[in-house]
């Protein structure tokens, strides 16, 4: 059971990873989404993610889609405030569609824009993509942080568990997953201190005894050889000397 889970919570890591990707690769194409745009994008992506049959095409589609969608409700709320235009004549049937066709392209990204995600998704949607590696590293920087971590809580104590603050996890690329990623670190961390709880009477015996098969070095060795040398030294001095005595009376 506690492999099945590693392999599922190893599975969240990889799919926040690549999420995180979108959600970069998204921010980077103007207009800016609203957090209440990204959160929904981002609860999308997830959904994408999780499904075998996702292609990278769809989700490029699902950023350009979230992309024109903003575009089109703040074209909408511009309009409701802009005030009543003063009646005009009846425009003709041409300049009708030549209104209404650029009124229309102001709601769609670019060509080039549209490029770019799609070119910018195939690249970074890789295990081997050099994002993947910076992010995934982060999402596990951001778990080992919740693990040593401790915050204080109403009554004075501290209560273990907290990730980094918003503005640090903005900075990491990782802002709009905070929810997920407190989430992921909980489980992890209750996977931890079960298993400390329920096997440590089974590591303790183990490690005293392997702890007390290891020959650890004395301290006392390196002096007491250093005292053995000199006493040797000395004596073999003193054995010198005599010879040189008695070669000298003769």
């Amino acid at each position: 059971m506690d492999r099945e889970r590693l392999m599922r919570f190893q599975n969240e890591v990889q799919g926040f990873s690549l999420v995180a990707i979108l959600l970069n690769i998204c921010h980077n194409v103007a207009p800016p989404l609203k957090d209440e745009e990204m959160n929904e994008l981002k609860l999308a992506l997830l959904k994408l993610i999780e499904n075998p049959f996702t292609s990278t095409g769809t989700l490029a589609e699902a950023i350009i889609d979230a992309k024109e969608r903003s575009l089109l409700l703040a074209s909408r709320a511009a309009a409701a405030k802009a005030p009543k235009p003063s009646p005009k004549p009846k425009p003709s049937t041409d300049d009708t569609v030549l209104a209404t066709a650029a009124a229309t392209s102001t709601l769609l990204l670019s060509d080039d824009q549209k490029d770019y995600i799609r070119h910018a998704l195939n690249r970074a949607i890789s295990f081997e993509s050099t994002l993947y590696k910076v992010l995934s590293q982060r999402i596990r920087q951001v778990l080992e942080y919740f693990m040593f971590s401790t915050i204080p809580t109403a009554s004075g104590e501290r209560r273990a568990g907290a990730i980094p603050a918003k503005a640090e996890l903005n900075r990491m690329g990782l802002g709009h997953l905070a929810p997920e990623l407190e989430t992921l670190a909980g489980h992890v961390r209750f996977l931890i201190k079960y298993n400390a709880q329920v096997y440590k009477f089974w590591y303790d015996p183990m490690l005293t005894k392997i702890l007390a098969s290891l020959v650890m070095p004395s301290p006392v060795a390196p002096a007491a050889n250093h005292a053995a040398a000199t006493k040797a030294a000395t004596k073999s001095s003193s054995s010198s000397s005599s010879s040189s005595s008695s070669s000298s009376s003769s």
